[in-house]
């Protein structure tokens, strides 16, 4: 007596005869383990095309660092002398960020950091590229 089925009719006609949403719901399941396999070909294709390749690429050591030092003394032919201008920066300016659609706001504080990066990659500039300079 044990593997009687002690259920109602109704639920039985339900699991033979479900309705329309479980039907949709059954096939969205399937389609969705339908893309995981798929997926997991593809990615397990992706992970063995990548391990052959690893394999049949030579190993190649690292080229040496080539740094030029700014100690030395490099001979130039024709001076230069490094310039920067600084203009329309509209120094006491205020825009706020709501009246430009949420960007791009504009102030004094601003306006100084900007002024202050652009001098600071210049000098950076400077430092790595030889130049004689002049007084």
């Amino acid at each position: 007596m044990e593997n009687i089925r002690t259920e109602s009719v109704d639920k039985i006609k339900k699991e033979i005869n479900p309705d329309e949403e479980v039907l949709d719901l059954r096939d969205q399941i399937k389609t969705l383990s339908n893309r995981l396999s798929e997926y997991k070909r593809k990615h397990g294709a992706l992970k063995t095309l990548f391990r052959d390749l690893g394999e049949a690429v030579a190993k190649m050591e690292p080229r040496p660092i080539e740094y030029n030092s700014l100690e030395k003394e490099i001979e130039v032919l024709n001076p230069v002398c490094p310039v920067i201008q600084i203009s329309d920066v509209h120094k006491g300016m205020v825009q706020l960020a709501d009246e430009v659609e949420g960007f791009n706001a504009y102030s004094p504080e601003i306006c100084d950091a900007r002024c202050m990066y652009y001098v600071r990659q210049v000098l950076e500039w400077i430092q790595t590229h030889p130049l004689t300079l002049h007084n």
